[in-house]
């Protein structure tokens, strides 16, 4: 299996003083490899590469840009606050709901026997899980049934969990407020910075 390019070109870089060459290379199994230098002393003062690691027909493909140097760090910055706040954010939501619902849901199961057949079944008919009983079998492995019950109080199931308890609760969409600004900022940055990107 060897890899041959399939294009090759060059364009002048963002300030004219050198080029940003990009060499798209592929193999027999339809993959893509893709080069991009920036070949400008000035610019590479100025750039940064950045890469994305995006689907394409099943497989995993890298697009490189050069990116702005302080833009770059900006999207840095407020990508770290965004994770650290979101963490913060599901762990109190988390934290919330198991203890102000745990006892309501796990009184949902009051009635379940306590093997994977009727937790399945129970879940099925919750709308929480549309996969095989031989998918949750596998699922499950080793842990209990009750611990894979109370996991159902947390962040990820947090919608579907209020609106089976048939619960309003504001205080959750409170809580949620503090990432969605932090997710606004860190995304606006990365746009900003992929639009004056050079690719």
């Amino acid at each position: 299996m060897s890899w041959e390019i399939v294009r090759e070109d060059s364009k002048p870089c963002a300030c004219g003083m050198g080029l940003l060459s990009r060499i798209l290379k592929a193999d027999d199994w339809n993959r893509y490899e893709e080069t991009v230098s920036l070949m400008c002393s000035e610019c590479n003062k100025n750039y940064v590469k950045y890469t994305i690691d995006y689907p394409s027909s099943g497989m995993l493909e890298t697009a490189i840009h050069w990116v702005k140097r302080e833009e770059y760090e900006v999207f840095c910055r407020l990508e770290t606050e965004f994770k650290e706040i979101e963490g913060k954010t599901k762990n109190e939501i988390n934290e919330y709901l198991y203890s102000n619902y745990y006892q309501s849901w796990m009184a949902l199961f009051n009635d379940v026997p306590r093997n994977k057949k009727a937790v399945w079944n129970k879940l099925c008919h919750l709308n929480l899980i549309y996969f095989s009983y031989t998918k949750f079998c596998k699922d499950i492995g080793t842990k209990s049934l009750d611990d894979h019950i109370k996991s159902y109080v947390s962040y990820t199931h947090k919608d579907k969990l209020l609106k089976i308890l048939g619960i309003r609760d504001e205080n959750i969409g409170i809580i949620h407020a503090k990432s969605k600004t932090a997710r606004i900022q860190y995304e606006e940055a990365k746009h900003t910075m992929m639009r004056n990107s050079l690719q």
